[in-house]
């Protein structure tokens, strides 16, 4: 018997286990793309008012990932009866603000920008006496001292 001539066993070279491509969808680099930055609130000024300025200036969505300094006063809202607003004065010391901002929001019933409420906005805020406050944003968030936020701002987010 010829050697030549002779049936190769096993895989041929080269077809070892190769990786499969990934059946997850990876994001393109385009519009939806995060970016996080930093602003400070100058006293006396209105912190919802930056932040949906931001989104309506550049047309972008807007997450806040942190906030902290001073307080001179805030609207919150009663979670069960929106037309409900208390207006409590400070001084208070932020300890977390929490929400999103979706600006022309597809995804609700309205046309145009989202409204600014009855969507939710969460702060968390401590009296100088140590009480411990918190609730939902239902108007007014005035900074007594400069306030650091940090946001994120996305284009066309996709649920």
């Amino acid at each position: 018997m010829d050697p030549s001539a002779k049936k190769a066993r096993g895989r041929p070279p080269g077809s070892k286990n190769k990786a499969s491509p990934s059946s997850l969808p990876m994001p393109k680099p385009d519009e939806s793309s995060m970016k996080v930055f930093n602003f400070t609130v100058p006293p006396n000024r209105d912190i919802m008012e930056f932040i949906f300025d931001i989104a309506h200036k550049d047309n972008v969505n807007v997450t806040i990932l942190s906030a902290s300094g001073k307080i001179n006063s805030v609207i919150l809202r009663n979670s069960t009866d929106d037309t409900t607003q208390i207006m409590m004065h400070g001084p208070f010391t932020l300890l977390s603000l929490s929400g999103s901002y979706l600006y022309n929001n597809h995804n609700t019933l309205h046309s145009g920008p989202t409204p600014p409420f009855p969507l939710s906005f969460g702060i968390n805020i401590s009296t100088s006496h140590g009480e411990l406050l918190g609730g939902v944003i239902g108007g007014s968030l005035i900074s007594g001292e400069d306030v650091s936020v940090t946001v994120s701002t996305f284009k066309n987010p996709r649920f």
